[in-house]
């Protein structure tokens, strides 16, 4: 048991505090009579629960009840491969990548998983959504076009647990909303809201689901729910699944007891890493996360430090689920931790240059490794994302030196951005990098970055139009004579937050 873990006394107060915060949750989109439904659900009195820390939550917090005693020593320690084929990545086409698998065949057609939770979400094609998932939603989910855990992973995992499948088909209406622009259908969006969270609350009060997958199941159900609030810039709900994500990590890493992570744990951690990270890295104004996302930063940056050598990408000059090093994914929650912790020059001094050592360090291994023409993209996508950090690290934790290195680190985010193909699910890993790039640009390079901004909403999980109005504003602040840091300190309530996911 961990030190900083606690009992809850009873179960029906447990219930009672959920319920009370669904009910504020559900302000995101439900009327008051679906959340009368929701409150109307029994919930269990007699289920004895430790929590892991954080254990509290201002927002919707089905991770309270979060069994300990259900997930076992080695739950999570074997070492299934991500993805399951063999076929060559430059010739696989969608198609193929989901019925490249005996199990991904099976999830392709198999119309009786949607049907578990069909009476919960009768307002919506259930077999329309699973499979606009598999091929679409999924595939974008992604940041390249190469075999995908999202899913390889998740959609024989989502059979097996109807809460999984209820979220995966929650963001992927979200995320057929914004590609068709469909007008929203309240009653479907309602459905898919409770059947998601009150699946995802009974998932983790179920004493009886103590195999590995169930653990994987509830990770990956929150960060399916994180994604879709995303997609909706929705940042106190994102924030509250992160924190649930990282609840159920915390759970799964204190049983690991030596034993070597899982391929669908290392996936579902680079995942709620890159989903806490970009989500955090959009308070561009007032950088104030909640205590539990800055616990749960603290927490993964004490993950990577321990487990980083055992991931099997770790020495890769790209990691394929990032897009970028993995090495660059430990600094840049340092930088963001900096943000809060009020660091000494001593620290900023090792981490600046961290920073230009894991730069030259992998632009070294980019050139001396044999790269496919398959990854030509993350390539650039990797040395863009090493540019942006340090612009972004020079713009919050050390603005006196950002006009002498901006101009250089611009320069070689323009330089990669434009190798990039648009219409690529690379390109869609660049709101971030477009974000810094534009920000400190060059009045000639403004319209450049607009341009490109414009050219990747399409392949972007978020909307970019937010995006585009903090560049604006960003500009007409710098106009007046701001300063670039200081045109981040000057962006009014609406701009303060944005999506980078």
């Amino acid at each position: 048991m961990q030190e900083n873990s606690h009992e809850i006394k009873t179960s029906s107060h447990k219930g009672r505090s959920y319920l009370s915060d669904v009910e504020l949750g559900m302000k995101a989109g439900l009327p008051k009579n679906k959340v009368e439904d929701v409150a109307n659900i029994e919930i269990p009195t007699d289920v004895p629960v430790s929590l892991p820390y954080p254990t509290s939550f201002s927002m919707v917090d089905p991770y309270i009840p979060l069994p300990l005693q259900n997930l076992t020593d080695t739950d999570f320690s074997t070492d299934t491969p991500i993805c399951t084929t063999d076929d060559d990545p430059d010739t696989l086409s969608e198609e193929i990548s989901v019925r490249s698998s005996p199990s991904l065949e099976m999830a392709y057609h198999n119309r009786r998983s949607p049907a578990l939770i069909s009476d919960s979400v009768s307002s919506v094609d259930a077999d329309a959504l699973w499979e606009f998932y598999i091929t679409s939603t999924a595939r974008f989910c992604a940041v390249h076009m190469l075999p995908t855990p999202f899913v390889s992973s998740l959609v024989p995992m989502a059979i097996s647990h109807p809460f999984l499948m209820s979220s995966l088909l929650h963001l992927s209406y979200i995320h057929q909303l914004k590609v068709f622009s469909f007008p929203e259908d309240n009653n479907a969006r309602n459905e898919l809201i409770i059947s998601s969270l009150t699946g995802l609350r009974d998932a983790l009060y179920d004493s009886t689901l103590s195999d590995s997958p169930a653990g994987l199941a509830k990770m990956s159900a929150s960060l399916a729910l994180a994604t879709s609030y995303v997609v909706q810039n929705n940042l106190p709900l994102v924030e509250m699944h992160c924190v649930g994500a990282t609840n159920v990590l915390r759970v799964i890493v204190s049983n690991l007891n030596g034993h070597r992570p899982s391929s669908e744990l290392w996936f579902l951690t680079k995942w709620l890493t890159y989903t806490i990270s970009l989500v955090t890295a959009g308070l561009l104004r007032d950088f104030t996360p909640s205590q539990p996302v800055i616990e749960g930063l603290d927490f993964l940056l004490s993950f990577w430090t321990t487990h980083w050598v055992e991931d099997p990408e770790a020495n890769d000059a790209i990691d394929l689920f990032y897009g970028f090093s993995s090495h660059l994914t430990i600094v840049i929650i340092q930088i963001l931790r900096c943000r809060f912790k009020r660091p000494s020059n001593d620290d900023l001094n090792a981490l600046e240059l961290a920073l230009w050592k894991r730069q030259v360090e992998n632009h070294y291994k980019r050139e001396t490794s044999i790269l496919k023409q398959k990854e030509r993209y993350l390539v650039h996508c990797d040395e863009a994302f090493h540019a942006a950090a340090m612009l972004y690290f020079y713009i919050f934790l050390r603005p006196e030196k950002l006009e002498s290195e901006s101009e250089m680190l611009v320069s070689t985010i323009q330089m990669q951005v434009d190798m990039i193909d648009p219409n690529s699910r690379t390109a869609a890993a660049l709101p971030f990098v477009m974000l810094m790039g534009s920000a400190c640009a060059r009045e000639d390079q403004y319209e450049y970055f607009v341009s490109r901004i414009k050219d990747i909403e399409m392949v972007c999980m978020t909307n970019i139009h937010p995006l585009l109005k903090v560049v604006s504003h960003i500009w007409s602040l710098r106009a007046q004579g701001f300063s670039v840091p200081d045109t981040f300190k000057a962006l009014p309530d609406n701009l303060a937050y944005i999506s980078l996911y």
